[in-house]
């Protein structure tokens, strides 16, 4: 049985396609036909936004092998270029630093999994990452941590 850990598809929705539809959407109907003059300036954080969500990549873990995708192209990550991995906004959104520098933000910023904590007000517990880390629990210390109600 092959293991495989892939971002959450209703987070990929949420914020590769919607989040920068409505970033870069919003400020182009509000300025319509005076996009290009000084307003320019109030629209460009959205317009950053926006690219930044477009930007976001799909993180996969297939047969041990880690892999991310952008738009169309899949790209493999070798283990020993792995820095560091991190939750930067905890429901959605968790980055990679590569020994390399990877454009356009330098780090990778990718689409979380679905958290295994079933509580909604604790901090999440991603597999993904948990892989990424090379954080693995053993079965007898899941159900030691376990709650008895």
């Amino acid at each position: 049985m092959r293991v495989v850990l892939r971002s959450k598809p209703t987070n990929v929705f949420l914020a590769k396609f919607w989040g920068p539809l409505l970033c870069a959407g919003g400020p182009l109907l509000v300025f319509g036909e005076d996009f290009l003059t000084w307003q320019f300036l109030l629209a460009f954080p959205f317009l950053m936004g926006a690219l930044f969500g477009a930007s976001l990549a799909i993180l996969e873990v297939r047969g041990g092998v880690l892999r991310y995708r952008r738009l169309l192209r899949w790209t493999t990550i070798p283990e020993d270029e792995i820095v560091g991995a991190r939750v930067e906004w905890p429901p959605v959104l968790g980055s990679i630093r590569l020994k390399r520098f990877l454009f356009p933000w330098g780090r990778l910023y990718f689409v979380l999994d679905a958290s295994s904590d079933p509580k909604p007000f604790r901090k999440g517990e991603y597999p993904l990452l948990r892989h990424i880390r090379k954080e693995f629990i053993h079965e007898d210390q899941d159900s030691a941590n376990m709650d008895p109600s």
